[in-house]
């Protein structure tokens, strides 16, 4: 079950309350007489659900080391809780939660970059990523490097090249910042996505909608 921790107050609810709470919300068939009157509670207390809690960093500072606290407090579930570093450091200053395994994604290296890339590419196509995958190797400080480093940008990078020549992304005259190089990408995989611009217009704003 994945769930956003924004919509949690973690001083007036636990977190298994809300969590059913928000699986009978989600899932309105859990609510069916014939299952009882409280089936996502049996469910979380039998441990037959696991939870993936997204955006602790989200969270109002002041709430993310309460959070950890209440997901410890929470014996028997099995959580997943996601956060950019620094954030998920500062809400252990009241302490780390026990039985945690902590996992930290690091960037991609040019060297796997190229080697994603690359991966099922032929003919003309292979070639220009060939020469895509160089750049990345023999520069890994250079803009494409640092802007190509992370598995959404190398998958955009994939989708919105699959006709046109990549290499226009090692250009540092033309993006001349990480950020140029992850707009372009964002930009151009909309374009690929929804040709029609009525309808790429509509998308957009819906797109807006939800990352705001």
């Amino acid at each position: 079950m994945w769930l956003t921790l924004g919509g949690w107050d973690p001083p007036t609810r636990s977190l298994q309350d809300w969590a059913a709470g928000a699986m009978d919300r989600d899932y309105p068939a859990l609510r069916a007489p014939e299952y009882g009157p409280d089936a996502a509670g049996e469910l979380l207390r039998a441990g037959r659900v696991a939870l993936f809690l997204d955006g602790l960093d989200e969270m109002p500072e002041g709430a993310r080391s309460l959070a950890l606290r209440r997901v410890d407090e929470a014996r028997g579930l099995r959580v997943v809780v996601t956060s950019r570093p620094e954030e998920y450091r500062g809400a252990l200053q009241a302490g780390m939660p026990d039985n945690t395994a902590v996992i930290e994604l690091r960037p991609v290296r040019p060297r796997w970059a190229a080697d994603y890339l690359l991966h099922g590419q032929t003919g003309p196509s292979r070639q220009r990523w060939e020469q895509v995958g160089a750049f990345l190797t023999h520069n890994p400080d250079s803009v494409a490097a640092r802007a190509l480093d992370n598995p959404l940008s190398l998958s955009l990078a994939r989708d919105t090249y699959t006709s046109q020549d990549p290499t226009v992304l090692t250009d540092p005259s033309r993006f001349p910042t990480v950020e140029a190089v992850r707009e372009h990408l964002i930009d151009h995989f909309l374009i690929t996505a929804y040709p029609n611009e009525h309808q790429r217009a509509h998308a957009i704003r819906w797109l807006a909608w939800i990352a705001y």
